[in-house]
């Protein structure tokens, strides 16, 4: 009693204005990422880069656009710009600077300023199928498409300067939509047409309208002067608008035989119609004009998955003729693709290599350029320029597994580009699933030796003998450093996050001068339906150590489940080192994962897998796994017992595993159903 107030005389005296200020308040890390999938829209907006995942065809998407500093990567912010998540879609067009315009599957427009919501518009109840951003003069127009339907609104203030009915423009008895609004000398124009439900049009079923400001909040129509003259059927969704100069003229693909057709909006005759033979595609992604006479296609493969993506260019000698150039066969098909006209430079990935291509001499084969710099990127879904200049470039890169990267190129000569990384991100993280959170004290790889020792600093006795060797440095005025704070008071973790759908593991760590960075990830397969971590034993009354402990363990073992088969790795989670890898045939699907941790070796963690046939399925597939399996069994007189949640038929059963010779075998031993409940998960205490 006279040491305690003693202790308690010399604490009072002691001058602590707070112990550790600067952490008080603050989260230990945090990771933003941009909150949606792959990318649709590149936007570069002075130092920063706003991105977001449009949908032209009304599917589903993130309801989001997100801000990056350009420079160096860092998210700066991130808006919602649906009025629902319920079936969520969006569309967005950017305008000049920061401002960026949207409209949501309720047909509400909103404009933005950065992340600062300006104006929005009543709902027009139905979806919109095209948004257009019109600079015509000085002013600014916003027009949104549900389908035989353009509402027009003054972009500064959300001011409604129209709403026009396409049945007033074209005749014929299918269904009417708008395909383009585009600025046409210091006004606009619009062209309607009549479209089959694969959206195929022609010439002879559009029309071009003029609309003329009158006045602040007014606009006039002309009338509708018909593209009778071009008769080729081209597909309404893969119109581009190709002006270079007072001219301009539509710029399209066939719908049947895969033919660039172009016609002239002055003339309304067809100025050509080529045809694009690239051996290499099944479809046309996209059409896009660089100049005048140069035209930049996308084409792809499905036979791959994902889908293999080739370019073409078609170049046109100042006559009728165009010829087409790509590069050789064995090396024109890549994962993603861009161009620069700046530079004459086409960029594309393949099996995770950059490759640069000078497009200059505008023949076929492409001349490949010498890449000097590593930029490896595996899976690339999304690759686009954001800026191009006449020597240097930046373009932005996004895997499958959704690493994005920017990338600066820069070139002295017709031999070769140098590609440096500027920055690069996870925003996988944004889809984690699940987690799992290691003790990272003393990591180290350990071998039988020295695991003794180890594992005894992270015991309870070691940790308190710790923290109370702290409190008399404390008392004394010395204060603990904060690695050895870390140690002694078990602050030093490591969370593993998993996510389910970028098929990813990471490994953070969560205290220490490193915390909040990716110390190490690993890929999982892609083709896989779902994955399990898998850490630490079952089967204890008070579920802490279990049988054989484990708690402290770094050994994760990680699960994937493919078609009739399930896949096994088993790494020291706190360093990602792998240990051992292999698959297992499975006829029966998995109601249950119990994990088992002791034995000997490099691999520790075991898993019994139980399926729906009332079988098990020990991981890994070796004797020491299935032993300890066994021993577990041998220790539990009472039974071992598990639970298995059925979310569609709404039960949760009972299982008992047993000893069955040299394997064992699962038990039903009572079932519960909740009538009329939706179950989304259980917890059930052990026996």
């Amino acid at each position: 009693m006279d040491l305690l107030r003693c202790t308690l005389f010399f604490l009072a005296f002691l001058k602590v204005s707070a112990l550790y200020q600067e952490e008080i308040g603050l989260n230990d890390f945090t990771i933003s990422s941009t909150g949606h999938g792959i990318p649709a829209l590149i936007h570069s907006a002075g130092s920063s880069i706003l991105t977001s995942d449009p949908s032209s065809d009304g599917s589903i998407t993130s309801c989001t656009i997100a801000s990056r500093c350009t420079e160096t990567g860092d998210f700066e912010w991130r808006r919602n710009v649906c009025t629902t998540k319920k079936d969520g879609s969006h569309l967005i067009v950017t305008g000049e600077g920061d401002n960026s315009f949207t409209v949501d599957q309720i047909g509400v427009i909103r404009a933005w300023s950065g992340r600062k919501l300006l104006w929005d518009s009543p709902p027009a109840n139905i979806p919109a199928s095209k948004l257009f951003m019109i600079n015509a003069g000085d002013r600014k127009i916003v027009c949104a498409a549900y389908g035989a339907t353009l509402h027009v609104y003054n972009a500064v203030n959300g001011r409604s300067l129209a709403i026009l009915n396409a049945d007033n423009y074209v005749t014929g008895d299918k269904k009417k939509a708008w395909l383009s609004v585009f600025e046409s000398g210091n006004e606009l124009a619009g062209l309607v047409a009549t479209v089959d439900d694969h959206g195929m049009t022609s010439g002879k079923q559009t029309s071009m309208v003029s609309l003329t400001m009158t006045g602040e909040q007014t606009i006039d129509v002309g009338e509708p002067v018909s593209m009778s003259h071009s008769a080729e059927p081209f597909l309404a969704k893969t119109l581009e608008i190709e002006g270079f100069g007072d001219e301009k003229n539509v710029l399209a693909l066939t719908g049947r035989d895969n033919k660039i057709v172009s016609f002239s909006l002055s003339s309304a005759k067809t100025s050509y119609s080529t045809a694009l033979d690239h051996p290499l595609w099944t479809a046309v992604e996209s059409v896009k004009p660089v100049d005048k006479n140069l035209i930049f296609v996308k084409g792809s493969d499905n036979r791959y998955s994902p889908e293999k993506v080739s370019v073409a260019f078609f170049s046109n000698d100042g006559g009728k003729a165009w010829n087409q150039w790509y590069g050789e066969e064995d090396a024109s098909q890549f994962e993603g693709s861009d161009y620069c006209p700046a530079m004459e430079l086409m960029l594309s990935y393949s099996k995770g290599t950059l490759l640069a291509f000078d497009t200059s001499t505008k023949k076929s084969p492409l001349k490949s350029l010498e890449v000097k710099g590593e930029a490896y990127a595996n899976n690339v879904v999304m690759m686009k320029f954001v800026d191009c200049s006449e020597s240097s470039a930046t373009v932005l890169v996004t895997t499958s597994r959704l690493t994005t990267m920017l990338l600066k190129l820069s070139s002295n000569s017709k031999e070769s580009v140098k590609a440096d990384v500027v920055w690069s991100i996870e925003d996988g993280l944004g889809t984690s699933s699940s987690a799992l959170f290691l003790d990272a004290t003393d990591r180290v790889v350990l071998t039988e030796e020295d695991e003794a020792k180890v594992m005894s600093k992270l015991s309870l006795i070691s940790r308190l003998q710790g923290q109370v060797e702290s409190t008399f440095e404390l008392i004394q005025g010395v204060i603990p450093h904060a690695d050895t704070r870390d140690d002694n008071f078990g602050f030093m973790k490591l969370a593993l996050l998993l996510s389910q759908d970028v098929h990813r593991v990471w490994g953070i760590p969560t205290a220490g001068k490193n915390r909040g960075d990716i110390e190490w990830s690993l890929d999982l397969p892609e083709e896989a339906q779902w994955h399990s971590l898998v850490h630490g034993t079952s089967n204890s009354p008070s579920i802490v150590h279990g049988i054989n402990g484990g708690t402290h363990s770094p050994f994760v073992l990680v699960l994937s489940s493919g078609k009739d088969e399930l896949t096994w790795t088993c790494i020291d989670g706190t360093t990602g080192e792998v240990h051992a890898t292999g698959s297992k045939s499975v006829t029966s699907p998995v109601v249950q994962i119990i994990p088992v941790f002791g034995g000997s070796g490099s691999c520790r963690q075991v898993a019994i897998v139980v399926h729906e046939d009332n079988t098990t399925t020990i991981l890994p597939e070796d004797t020491k796994s299935k032993n300890l399996v066994l021993d577990q069994l041998t220790k539990s007189p009472n039974g071992f017992y598990t639970h298995a949640l059925n979310r569609e038929a709404n039960t949760v059963e009972a299982l008992k595993l047993k000893k069955d010779g040299t394997g064992s075998i699962v038990q039903r031993v009572g079932k519960t159903t909740f009538s009329g409940e939706k179950n989304s998960q259980s917890s059930v205490p052990p026996p």
